[in-house]
């Protein structure tokens, strides 16, 4: 596994930086006490597992052709 680093950065707000320093930041949503200016870490989690499913379709898909 690719290590991930994550910080903190202020109230409810933590931003992910990868091996290649790409970076995405994460907030909890308001009605459960953050800003909700940025993704979930749920969000990213579902949307994780979707593009990883995604990702093995499309490459079955082109093993096809």
């Amino acid at each position: 596994m690719l290590p991930v680093t994550l910080e903190w950065i202020g109230a409810k707000q933590f931003e992910a930086t990868n091996i290649e320093d790409v970076k995405f930041r994460m907030d909890v949503k308001k009605k459960g006490g953050g800003a909700g200016l940025y993704a979930s870490p749920t969000d990213h989690l579902l949307a994780a597992v979707g593009a990883c499913s995604g990702i093995d379709v499309v490459g079955i898909l082109d093993k096809m052709r």
